[in-house]
Parts: C-alpha cells; sequence; structure tokens
C-alpha cells in the first residue's frame, strides 16, 4: 500500500467539548479532516479514550450531510468498509482494539473535502478526598511488545486539540485546578467553563474540581427502557473505630525501562523514597527494579531499620533506566509463595503490550496479597494501572509532573492499614432486586463503594453491610434520597456488563464457550449501539458521483514531544555516555539507515526504534 508524504496530514483539528454534572460527564470528541492533496486519500488515526467511557454515538459530518454510525460485529463492519471503498463511496469505522485504545478510519476522503468525526462518550469519575477527578488522555505512546503500536508513527505535529468543559453550578465546588495544563475558568450564566486552546496532543488532560461539602453516601436513579428503575449506589463508608496496625512485608516493584526515562523515573525514585519513610520498625521490605529482565536489592525481605533505609535509598538512586517493559515476570516473583501477605507497591508508566496476561495472572495468583499500583507519566496506561489495582485486591493512583505525591502516598498508606471489611453484603430490603453489579472488589475508608442495581421497583432503603475483627457495621441510604437523573443509566451498567462476561471468557478455557460469552457482548454492543471489543462503529456515504480512484493511504502521524522530554533529559545523556550505550546507538543508526529512515535524534521508547525525523520512504 502506498502513503502519502506525512507533510501533508488530513487530520487538521481536535476538540473536545463536555458537561460535568456530579459523578458523570457528558463529552464529544470532534475531529477535524481536510484533504489537502493531490490524491483521494484514506485516514488511520489511532487515539485513546478514557477506560471507563461508554461511547454512546459515532456521527459524520461531510458535506451537507449527517451521517450516524451504527455497531455491527468487527469483521462485518470490516467488509462493509472495504466493499464501499471499493465501490467508490466513502466509509467511516472507529474500532476500539483495546480498552482505551481506538483508531478511526476515513475512505474516501475527495480532494478538498472536509470531513468531521463526532464521538459522544458518557464518562463517570472517581471522586477521591472530596475531589472530583478528570481524566482525559489525549496521545498512544508505545507500548512494549504491541502489536498496535508498533505501527504507530510518531514526529512533529501541527494539529492541535482544544477543551471547553462546563460545570454545573450545582456543584458546589472549592476549587478548580489542572496540573497538566493551564487553564481559564469563565463565569457563565448555569456554569464555569473551563477552556483550553491549541494544545499540542502530547499529554493526558487532568481536571480536579475539589468540592466543599463533604460527601456522604448517595445514589440516583434513572428508567430503563423495560420500565424498570436502574439505581447507581455510591456508599461512603465511615469507619471510625482505630485498630492496631500489624507488621507487614512491603515489596517496591519499580519500572526501570527506557520508557521510563528522564523526570518519569526522577519521580518515581522520589515516591519511592517517600512510601519507605512509611513504613514501621517490624516491617520488612524489598525493592525489585525491573526492565527486560529484573533483580532484587536483597534475596529475601529486610527488616526496615535506620542501616537498612541508608541502603535502600542509595540503590533507589543508583537505578537507571533501560530495556523493555516486563512487568509480568517480577509480579510472578512477589506473588510465588501464596500462604504469606504481601504488599506490593507496583511504580510503573504501565506501557506494556501483554495487559491481558497480566491481569489474568494475578487474578489466579494473588491470594492474600495486595497490589497497589502507581502509574507515573503524563501519558499513563490508566486502564492497565487500574485494571491491575482491582484484580490485586489494591486501588491505583495517578501521578503525574508538578502533582503532590506526599497526599497520593499518605493515602495509599491509610488504605494498606485499614483492615478489610468481610463478609460484605447489599441488604435491598423490600426491593425486588433483578441484577447487580459492583464495581469495585474491596471498600476502604471514605472512599466510594459503587454498585449498580437493576430493581423492579424503588420501595425501600438499601444498606452496605459487613465486618471487620468480629464488628458489624452497616452504612444505609434511605429511599427518600434517592434522586432521579438524566444520566443514562442502563447504557453505563450494560458497559459494565460486558465487562463481566470478559471475566467469564478469561475464567474458561472452552472454545465454545467463549464463543458465546463474545456473541452475548456482540448482542449488547448493536442493542444499546455502545462501543465494544468485539463490535464496530460503521456508516456509509453513498455518494452520486463514485471516488473510483484507489485512496492513498495516511497513517496520522502521532506527536513526539513525550519522547523529546526524555531525549534532553540528564538521564538520557547518561544513558549513552557508556561505551555500550554509544556502540548500541551506532548499531540503531545503522539499522534505521537500511531502512531508509533519515535520522536527526533517535530515542528508544520500551524497545521502539522512535524516529523524530523526515522519513524517506516507509516499508
Amino acid at each position: 500500500m502506498n502513503e502519502v508524504d506525512l507533510r501533508e496530514l488530513a487530520l487538521k483539528k481536535v476538540n473536545i467539548t463536555g458537561n460535568v454534572i456530579g459523578k458523570f460527564g457528558i463529552f464529544e470528541v470532534e475531529q477535524v479532516y481536510k484533504n489537502n492533496t493531490k490524491d483521494v486519500l484514506e485516514v488511520g488515526y489511532t487515539f485513546p479514550i478514557v477506560e471507563t467511557a461508554t461511547v454512546i454515538g459515532f456521527e459524520i459530518n461531510v458535506g451537507d450531510r449527517v451521517l450516524k454510525g451504527k455497531c455491527k460485529e468487527k469483521g462485518k463492519a470490516k467488509k462493509e468498509y472495504q466493499k464501499n471503498i471499493v465501490k467508490g463511496n466513502s466509509a467511516y469505522m472507529m474500532e476500539q482494539e483495546t480498552e482505551n485504545i481506538f483508531k478511526i478510519s476515513v475512505g474516501k476522503i475527495a480532494r478538498n473535502e472536509e470531513v468531521t468525526v463526532k464521538i459522544q462518550y458518557i464518562d463517570k469519575f472517581e471522586i477521591i478526598d472530596n475531589t472530583i477527578q478528570i481524566l482525559m488522555p489525549t496521545l498512544v505512546t508505545p507500548r512494549y511488545k504491541s502489536n498496535i503500536t508498533s505501527k504507530l508513527v510518531y514526529g512533529k505535529v501541527d494539529y492541535t486539540i482544544d477543551f471547553n468543559i462546563s460545570i454545573n453550578k450545582t456543584i458546589n465546588r472549592k476549587s478548580i485546578s489542572s496540573s497538566s495544563h493551564k487553564i481559564n475558568v469563565i463565569d457563565e450564566d448555569k456554569t464555569e467553563r473551563i477552556e483550553v486552546l491549541n494544545y499540542d496532543l502530547s499529554k493526558d488532560f487532568k481536571l480536579n474540581i475539589e468540592l466543599k461539602n463533604e460527601l456522604s453516601s448517595n445514589a440516583i436513579t434513572s428508567k430503563t427502557r423495560d420500565g424498570k428503575d436502574m439505581i447507581y449506589l455510591s456508599f461512603m463508608p465511615e469507619i471510625l473505630d482505630s485498630y492496631e496496625d500489624n507488621e507487614k512485608e512491603y515489596l517496591f516493584l519499580i519500572d526501570v525501562s527506557g520508557s521510563m526515562m528522564g523526570e518519569k523515573l526522577e519521580e518515581t525514585k522520589r515516591a519511592v523514597i517517600e512510601c519507605l519513610k512509611q513504613l514501621d520498625i517490624g516491617d520488612r521490605f524489598n525493592i525489585i527494579p525491573f526492565e527486560s529482565e529484573f533483580e532484587a536489592m536483597n534475596i529475601k525481605s529486610i527488616e526496615y531499620n535506620e542501616e537498612n533505609m541508608i541502603k535502600a535509598i542509595k540503590y533507589i538512586n543508583n537505578l537507571k533506566p533501560l530495556g523493555g517493559t516486563e512487568i509480568l515476570e517480577p509480579i510472578k516473583f512477589a506473588l510465588y509463595e501464596k500462604n504469606t501477605e504481601k504488599i506490593i507497591l507496583l511504580f510503573t508508566d504501565g506501557q506494556v503490550g501483554n495487559e491481558e496476561q497480566i491481569i489474568e495472572f494475578v487474578e489466579d495468583n494473588v491470594y492474600r496479597s495486595r497490589i497497589f499500583p502507581f502509574g507515573i507519566d503524563t501519558n499513563v496506561n490508566s486502564s492497565f494501572i487500574k485494571q491491575l489495582a482491582k484484580a490485586g485486591n489494591g486501588k491505583a493512583e495517578l501521578i503525574q509532573p508538578k502533582e503532590k505525591i506526599d497526599d497520593k502516598i499518605i493515602r495509599t498508606f491509610a488504605r494498606i492499614q485499614t483492615p478489610l471489611l468481610e463478609e460484605i453484603k447489599i441488604d435491598y430490603g423490600n426491593n425486588k432486586v433483578l441484577d447487580e453489579i459492583r464495581e469495585e472488589k474491596c471498600l476502604f475508608n471514605y472512599e466510594f463503594f459503587n454498585v449498580f442495581a437493576k430493581i423492579e421497583k424503588l420501595e425501600d432503603d438499601i444498606q452496605l453491610k459487613g465486618r471487620i475483627l468480629d464488628k458489624d457495621y452497616v452504612w444505609t441510604i434511605s429511599k427518600a434520597n434517592i434522586n432521579n437523573t438524566n444520566v443514562d443509566l442502563e447504557v453505563l451498567f450494560v458497559k459494565q456488563e460486558m465487562e463481566r462476561l470478559e471475566e467469564y471468557i478469561r475464567n474458561t478455557y472452552e472454545n465454545e464457550k467463549i464463543e458465546n460469552y463474545k456473541n452475548m457482548i456482540i448482542e449488547l454492543s448493536e442493542k444499546y449501539n455502545i462501543n465494544s471489543k468485539y463490535t464496530s462503529f460503521i456508516t456509509i456515504y453513498e455518494r452520486e458521483e463514485k471516488l473510483v480512484e484507489v485512496p492513498q493511504y495516511q497513517e496520522t502521524r502521532l506527536s513526539s514531544k513525550f519522547a523529546e522530554r526524555a531525549i534532553m533529559s540528564k538521564a538520557w545523556k547518561k544513558a549513552f555516555d557508556t561505551r555500550e550505550g554509544a556502540a548500541f546507538s551506532e548499531k540503531l543508526s545503522q539499522d534505521c539507515a537500511e531502512r531508509g529512515i533519515v535520522m536527526e535524534k533517535i530515542d528508544i521508547i520500551n524497545g521502539v526504534h522512535l524516529a523524530m525525523a523526515e522519513r524517506e520512504d516507509i516499508h
């Protein structure tokens, strides 16, 4: 397939607009494509959407036409897409490649034609420490041994992104801030609008809305398509009793792969050292750095004391980045002893290609241990980090540069030191329950425990019950305090139902069962027109004047600024000041020259060769 000169990119602009209403937000991603070349184009663009989102709409504006996309089984959608391109029509398709990576295919785009793609989604937010946390990823960065990201091209880009996020004034907020972008807060009649204009798509957008009022247990409800009540329950547990903290064994797994180069690794070192300061006399610990291979500071965990703390800090500060990201083997090492209780703190950007394999292993082997991952990056793989935490009976924290590390570490250790609530049960009283899905496996003090419940009709209060060390706890949501919402809770529930079916797939090896579960997911996706891994959104533009030419394919180049930050860092310079590093760099240069890549600068990200220069020929 011929590829068009990448300097003539068709993608011109990305806009994200949205409305935040409490724990939920409704967003639209708009991508504007314009063909300024002499050829008919087919364009591919790979981009992220946060894993907590449910995509509810796919729309194309071309000329005076508005085309609505429909979810269809992936294979059928691809055949329909290709068939119409060959017939001279235009086709537009969006595929979900992983939990948080999507790909748009736009073909064909006539000369001088402009096409606008609009993607609508609903997101639900975490509220931690009385703060609504909103995440909007903007860039898919290279992942180690990933078939998806290995095909992507990185370099300088001209297209930019605008954010316009409205926050309803019924949210009694104390402050609005962003650790990632400079924001303008514009006061309007019923909303406050957050404006960010003309940013490069090189780092995730994080928005924090700190609330004035202390939050308590609450719930909202909406009607399903068959007239039932769908309820979203948010229990806020308050455990005021104090419990004696027992001695623990801590394992610190530190990602020192090439993708952690620069400020990320320095941030990680600071975080690990701050974590070590939280340990108590009697605790034991070990430090396990990993890249393509892993090692351990000690053969076995050692006692926490002043002497060992000094040794650990020296060991941590001497860590250097190199190689790919192999997380599975160090996790296997950490979980090797089945009958022990270990606290595993993992520090990584999560840029791996074998996410499902790692999650499956943790689910099968975590037993009484717990995993608390820290995602450290401006472009962290939040989907993997959060899935790993859930599988490991822990909770994730995402850390961007310039964010306060101390607060996140203190919060994590408060989770670690609070005893687990056992025998968790939800008492629905006289409500007839038709289905229930819990978002969390574990309950943490002063953090929401969220549950979707489909019931016949709301008639009674609902209670969360459990036990800690033989003491009973009960938290109640009164029927009178359950309010109606305009958010379509049913589609959010269906998305959770698909994730539950994915767990069934992971827990069986019978091909017939796996296919049946996949077909159930496809049926739900098509019925509710929401995204899944096994379906794609597609719509067709039946052209009166057919575009008979074979289109020139253009894979949209992605911003390389994330890598430039690593190249300019001292860590990069040190890595290549060695004889081994210089020899490796020379070999890489020869390899790229043989492939026709003219290089100005080269970076190694997770074992991926990343050329930030113009390419004469792409094979």
